[in-house]
């Protein structure tokens, strides 16, 4: 095996890289989108206060399932007609790779008992279809509903976690989930706002300071 790679043709290689293995394509954009997956994994981790190899299935599943929005965007977008057909095969590729190891790692839960947590996907595949459609559709930006429901998804790692790290199902979870969604779904509210305070050419007044800022204002208080 080394003798082959060592008489490999660099430019082999690189075309490799500069073909299949693709940033855009492999790895979400939207950088802060990773906290939304990552936060309740780890609230979830340390909240049943036990870490057994079906954590680190569940983490492996979470985490290519979140990849998997990347790839398979672009195929949607290849597909609509808004990008062009280069990035067709890394985008297959990719979708392939993080198809097959979520596959694994949910046999792997599967089979070390804790399939009941699988179902906590379903909801999730709903959103990820309906977030395809608008994609389809050109009309996935700026979409703050689809984003709070979106992460009331993935919101439902905190549980899975939990139940994984107690070995058991608690109703406890349930009331994990529903801190964390409201807690994401205050920040992506607010970040909305941020976003439209941007675009003033003046400081209103303080009328128009609370009916823009009256949403944001409830959900925060709502969770305090």
């Amino acid at each position: 095996m080394i003798p082959i790679l060592a008489h490999t043709n660099p430019n082999i290689i690189t075309n490799m890289q500069s073909g299949i293995f693709l940033r855009h394509v492999a790895v979400p954009q939207d950088h802060g989108s990773w906290v939304f997956i990552l936060s309740p994994l780890l609230i979830g981790l340390f909240a049943g206060n036990t870490f057994f190899y079906a954590s680190f299935n569940l983490i492996v599943a979470a985490l290519a399932a979140f990849m998997l929005r990347q790839p398979a965007t672009m195929l949607v977008k290849i597909m609509s007609g808004r990008r062009g057909k280069d990035d067709l095969t890394p985008a297959r590729f990719w979708f392939g790779v993080y198809l097959f190891i979520c596959a694994l790692a949910i046999l792997a839960l599967v089979l070390e008992g804790f399939g009941y947590v699988i179902y906590l996907a379903v909801p999730g595949a709903l959103i990820f279809g309906w977030h395809l459609y608008l994609v389809s559709q050109r009309d996935e930006r700026r979409q703050a509903g689809v984003e709070i429901v979106a992460t009331g998804a993935l919101s439902l790692a905190a549980p899975a976690a939990y139940w994984i790290g107690i070995g058991d199902y608690d109703h406890a979870g349930w009331l994990l989930w529903i801190l964390i969604w409201m807690q994401t779904a205050a920040s992506i509210v607010y970040a909305y706002l941020r976003l439209d305070q941007r675009n003033l050419d003046h400081v209103p007044d303080l009328h128009e300071k609370w009916k823009m800022g009256r949403r944001a204002a409830i959900y925060t208080t709502f969770n305090l």
